[in-house]
């Protein structure tokens, strides 16, 4: 059977799995073409769960003509504790992402959209945080979350004008 042939059985018998990778490889190259080099640290990003995989390998019993690894982050995994007070807008953004105990809840987003109000300069994008996490925050619609989520908003129109 041919490299190609394996290649093809792979897709069709992991689908899913076979596709994320094929994205992760092209999306590796593009950048490497972009930015004429060949150093490229792939990270990829997992906002639930671990990674099924790190690695992917193709090759014949002789000769492997494709691996490829990653590094996995998986937000899920980390403490939000410790990007709590970040001056990344990222990790204070993924931080409802993050490991934390179900009474931080109110915690933890008001830390992200803090970071959202003090890190960001566009008025535009601070509000389009602000009623992202705070839709996030209020799907159950406990009155004290509905209180947070409107504070929450009032602060980012305030911020808007200044």
């Amino acid at each position: 059977m041919s490299h190609d042939q394996n290649f093809k059985n792979l897709i069709l018998d992991y689908p899913r799995q076979a596709l994320a990778f094929h994205r992760l490889v092209h999306y590796c190259l593009d950048l490497g073409e972009l930015y004429e080099t060949d150093r490229v640290v792939p990270v990829v990003i997992f906002l639930r769960g671990q990674a099924p995989r790190r690695e992917l390998v193709f090759g014949t019993e002789r000769h492997t003509y494709l691996h490829f690894n990653f590094i996995a982050c998986e937000l899920g995994a980390i403490a939000y504790e410790r990007f709590r007070d970040s001056n990344n807008i990222v990790a204070r953004l993924n931080l409802p992402n993050m490991r934390y105990a179900p009474g931080r809840k109110i915690d933890v987003y008001a830390h992200a959209v803090r970071g959202l109000l003090d890190l960001e300069d566009n008025p535009e994008k601070r509000l389009k945080g602000t009623l992202k996490n705070s839709r996030c925050l209020c799907r159950t619609r406990k009155p004290r979350y509905v209180r947070v989520r409107n504070s929450m908003i009032i602060k980012a129109f305030e911020k808007r004008d200044l």
